[in-house]
């Protein structure tokens, strides 16, 4: 299951009208959706807000929206700041859908791609940090399409932070601390 139809299925489950996408490089889920609010944010130009999503939610950003999805600049402080003013501008009962949780080899989550090969960046980081703080939130990443992570309003256990984020660490403990499930888990999960 791909990210475009695990965020079609939620609109479809939970009747969302308004989408944001942080990211949208090549339109490649921006154009697959389809709802009377639609907005993407960019600086390359390709989507309807060509800025980086700090200018957007600091000065363009004038409503909320159900689903927002955030697959920008793939660095654990950004990707962290865009969780958390996406979560400022979420309706409630509004769903945030993230990409790349989930890096299969450690040179996937490096700080920086290259060129040609997949590139998750250190994305699962900050989707950690909310895992071991916030626990007024519920939080899975969906196994499949680089890992896409759900989170909503809600409650969690916060799982226990170790000194430091290290490849050994998600590795080792990557099911409990990204909390995955499978697509079938998440078809049953994303039930009104």
């Amino acid at each position: 299951m791909e990210r475009s139809a695990i965020i079609k299925h939620l609109i479809r489950m939970y009747g969302f009208e308004s989408y944001l996408e942080i990211g949208v490089r090549g339109r490649e889920t921006l154009g697959q959706i389809e709802l009377p609010v639609v907005d993407g944010v960019d600086p390359n130009g390709q989507g309807n807000f060509t800025m980086t999503s700090d200018e957007f939610f600091e000065s363009h950003c004038s409503r909320s929206y159900d689903v927002i999805f955030i697959d920008g600049l793939h660095l654990h402080e950004q990707v962290l700041k865009d969780i958390e003013n996406s979560l400022t501008h979420l309706n409630d009962g509004g769903i945030i859908v993230m990409h790349d949780c989930l890096p299969e080899e450690e040179w996937h989550q490096l700080r920086e791609g290259v060129s040609g090969k997949p590139w998750n960046g250190d994305v699962w980081k900050a989707y950690a940090d909310l895992r071991a703080t916030r626990a007024d939130l519920t939080m899975y990443v969906i196994d499949t399409d680089w890992g896409c992570g759900v989170i909503k309003r809600g409650s969690q256990t916060t799982y226990q932070r170790p000194e430091e984020w290290t490849w050994d660490h998600f590795q080792q403990h990557r099911d409990e601390l990204m909390n995955v499930v499978t697509v079938e888990e998440f078809l049953g999960y994303s039930q009104p």
